[in-house]
């Protein structure tokens, strides 16, 4: 059996991807637990990264479809999330949606990556 959440909080974000269109991601807050699922994006938002920096996100989810900045307009990079995050924050974000076998280089640089199920 399921156990309900006594509290759940979705609160959306815009997020970079397509210049044309806007999209968003999203922090999903439950129990005292909180986590940003950023979707398709090139990067966190600055809200974000402060909320994480601040200790009030457990585990950022972000798009690492490409290794380097000026590869994609509409995706995130490896070398741009680097950029952001800093070094002790790193295991907190978990790298999804990879347009290549990333994980090595990945892991190395501090950041989980995510793991097909």
């Amino acid at each position: 059996s399921s156990m309900p959440y006594r509290q759940l909080h979705l609160t959306a974000y815009e997020v970079q991807h397509d210049p044309m269109i806007q999209c968003f991601g999203y922090q999903v807050t439950a129990d005292g637990f909180s986590f940003f699922f950023g979707g398709d994006s090139t990067g966190v938002p600055p809200k974000i990264l402060q909320l994480l920096i601040a200790g009030k996100i457990d585990t950022i989810y972000q798009d690492v479809t490409y290794e380097h900045i000026g590869e994609s307009l509409c995706h995130g990079t490896l070398e741009g999330l680097c950029a952001q995050v800093p070094m002790d924050l790193r295991r907190h974000v978990v790298c999804m949606h990879l347009g290549s076998d990333l994980r090595a280089k990945i892991e190395a640089a501090g950041f989980r990556a995510a793991v097909a199920i």
